[in-house]
Parts: structure tokens; sequence; C-alpha cells
């Protein structure tokens, strides 16, 4: 998956710094890490990896739209699991996840 790809987060790279900001993108559940926000955290430390450019990644969390307090939102809940984000995943997206990769990391 490319971080062209992402739903869940948001990838952004400045080239100048070298500094990646990725940004778990789902407010509406206060930024929970289900399975499909923890694949594409993979994917985008993945990324980062294998982007010699890169010098930082910053972390953080979307707040709801209308939240006029940046710091009074939750960076994430916790995480949310349900099995079925995973069958609802398409077969390509499937295939590309190497779970012995991701339990390394």
């Amino acid at each position: 998956m490319t971080v062209d790809e992402f739903n869940n987060i948001i990838y952004e790279k400045d080239d100048e710094t070298g500094i990646v900001t990725v940004t778990i993108n789902r407010p509406e559940i206060r930024n929970a890490l289900t399975l499909l926000v923890l694949l594409e955290l993979y994917w985008a430390v993945d990324t980062v990896e294998n982007d010699e450019s890169v010098n930082a990644m910053i972390l953080t969390g979307a707040k709801p739209l209308e939240s006029d307090d940046p710091a009074g939102e939750a960076f994430s809940s916790g995480g949310y699991f349900n099995l079925a984000d995973f069958e609802s995943l398409d077969e390509k997206t499937k295939s590309e996840i190497d779970l012995t990769d991701i339990a390394q990391k």
C-alpha cells in the first residue's frame, strides 16, 4: 500500500526538513487504533524506514472539527478491534499484509 492509498491516517512529508507527520484521522472514534489504522501505521513506518531522506516522524491524532481546544483532545482513545475490519479488506490489501514482519516491528 502506498501513502496515497491511506484512508485512516494522513501522511505528510516536509522535503526541506525531512520530517514526516503521520496523523491518525479518525476523530469520530477518538482516533481509536483499529485494525485498519494499525495496518496503515505499519505501512507508514515501513515507508519511513525505506526513505533515507526522512530524519524524523511525528505521530499525532486529528481533533474533532467542532473542537476549538487543540490541547484538550485525546491523541488516541486506545484499541478498538473488530474482526469484521479484516474481512472488509480487498484481496490486494490482504495479500500485502506480512504478519510475520508486523509482529517483529
